[in-house]
């Protein structure tokens, strides 16, 4: 009878291969990250790229880096994380699952808890809650 192959590649560098497929789908010039979220059972709950929201257009938006601000991307470009998070398909297992961000070395962070919201960044700037625990 035959064996099972024994030099498959571990979950995180699997994980950490497809952040790093992901980044390729960010249309910045400058920088491409990946993220991909990943609950208790190894299963891939959210992917993400740096780039603008859902539904602003890549061609009308500035990527330029330097300028006044608001003629720069740093207004308009969500990272890639956050995009992870938005896309998950099930925002309650986000409590407690891992993300892998590529295109630094191997980096798992746990997410304790994610309550944030697009709402919780109002005008004044402040963090939301999740960020400064």
């Amino acid at each position: 009878m035959q064996k099972k192959r024994t030099d498959y590649i571990s979950w995180d560098d699997y994980f950490m291969g497809v952040a790093q497929l992901s980044a390729h789908r960010s249309k910045d010039p400058g920088t491409q990250v990946g993220a991909c979220i990943v609950n208790s059972k190894k299963r891939i709950i959210g992917i993400g790229y740096n780039g603008f929201p859902a539904g602003c257009s890549d061609d009308l938006l500035p990527w330029d880096r330097k300028g006044d601000y608001l003629d720069t991307k740093y207004p308009y470009v969500c990272h890639a994380e956050m995009n992870a998070i938005t896309n998950s398909s099930n925002k309650p297992e986000l409590d407690g699952a891992s993300i892998y961000v590529s295109p630094f070395p191997l980096i798992t962070l746990r997410i304790r808890k994610c309550t944030c919201s697009l709402n919780s960044l109002e005008d004044n700037h402040q963090k939301p809650s999740c960020l400064t625990q």
